[in-house]
């Protein structure tokens, strides 16, 4: 059995701006932000669902340059979404194939591989609130 991962479309509500995107979470209005490599992992699992191996093996295709810590590091990107409940995971008999992938823009690099991160700002409610 495998588990194939996408986003908790229920619960959560995500933009893309200046390649990084910002995740509220419904539930417990706290909000985060993903880095480049985050945000484009983020939207693999948001437009295709897949399995680890799947997003690792589709990060090191258009990461060629990326170290061989990748694979860890999707993992614990992966397990960190799964803790927040910002992702959720289904068990699958057959993986399969993903699908189609994002892909660089032609004429254009992919950025430079940096590990994946999630970072927590805060609470929606508490940052409406203050007026800031």
């Amino acid at each position: 059995m495998a588990t194939r991962y996408r986003v908790h479309d229920t619960n959560v509500a995500w933009r893309v701006a200046d390649d990084e995107a910002v995740v509220l979470h419904a539930d417990s209005s706290a909000y985060y932000g993903l880095n480049q490599i985050g945000t484009l992992l983020w939207v693999q699992l948001a437009e295709h669902p897949m399995t680890l191996e799947q997003l690792s093996a589709w990060a090191e295709s258009f990461f060629p340059a990326a170290p061989p810590s990748l694979p860890a590091e999707v993992s614990a990107f992966v397990q960190g979404l799964l803790e927040l409940n910002l992702i959720e995971g289904e068990e699958i008999a057959d993986a399969g194939e993903p699908g189609t992938t994002l892909r660089a823009a032609e004429g254009s690099e992919p950025p430079l591989w940096e590990a994946p991160t999630v970072e927590r700002f805060g609470e929606l409610e508490k940052l409406i609130l203050s007026g800031e």
